[in-house]
């Protein structure tokens, strides 16, 4: 769910080249012109995701593109999730209460969906 609410990048970093004219949303792309995906805004297409815009941990698991697809899937993604789960299992083994504090949540105005500030009050066991 963090992955596909706040993908660590929002568009794939590799142009893809039309070979052949193709329609795509009603759109045409001619051959030769490239294109870039948005991986944020695929990940929060409301024809696939009901309620794109809510961060929900109970939605049910369906495949995110914040790895990447087929010969492009990142070959990391197995060890990034593994930490993850290691780090947010710690966490919580060590916490009993996280919290947003009151305050001030400073969005990064360089970059989409960053954060240069937020607080959390963390309470341990």
């Amino acid at each position: 769910q963090i992955l596909r609410s706040h993908p660590p990048n929002q568009q794939t970093s590799t142009a893809r080249l039309a070979l052949e004219p193709i329609e795509s949303g009603g759109r045409t792309i001619d051959a030769g012109h490239t294109v870039r995906l948005g991986t944020g805004a695929a990940n929060r297409d409301p024809a696939r995701w009901p309620h794109p815009d809510r961060f929900d941990i109970t939605r049910p698991e369906m495949v995110s593109l914040s790895f990447g697809q087929g010969i492009h899937y990142c070959i990391g993604a197995p060890l990034a999730r593994l930490q993850t789960q290691i780090a947010i299992g710690r966490l919580l083994q060590r916490c009993s209460t996280i919290t947003l504090a009151d305050g001030d949540v400073r969005h990064d105005p360089r970059r989409m969906d960053r954060y240069e500030r937020i607080i959390v009050e963390v309470v341990g066991r």
